[in-house]
């Protein structure tokens, strides 16, 4: 799998920008693609804020997807633009919890 990093994250960037452009099936193909490093960013996220308690990681990934899929956030246009906007939305998901 190594090997196949590096054409992925191209695929992530033109599934984005696919999406971008309306086809909304290209966000349903890019989740498994990035699911892994989602899982990460909101590891770390629960770890900053100590909430990690209420929240489990998988629960905090499953939460930001239905807000980007839903799109209560702006559309990515490349892959980092795109981790951006999901880690903002599972801070945002986390500060909600905490309240």
């Amino acid at each position: 799998m190594s090997g196949s990093g590096t054409g992925r994250k191209g695929d992530v960037t033109r599934l984005l920008r696919a999406y971008a452009e309306g086809s909304e099936d290209s966000f349903n193909e890019v989740i498994p693609i990035v699911y892994g490093e989602l899982k990460t960013i909101a590891h770390a996220q629960l770890r900053r804020s100590g909430v990690r308690s209420r929240m489990q990681t998988t629960m905090l990934v499953h939460e930001a997807y239905e807000k980007l899929a839903q799109g209560k956030t702006q559309r990515a246009a490349d892959r980092r633009h795109f981790f951006a906007i999901a880690s903002r939305a599972m801070r945002q998901i986390v500060v909600d919890s905490y309240r």
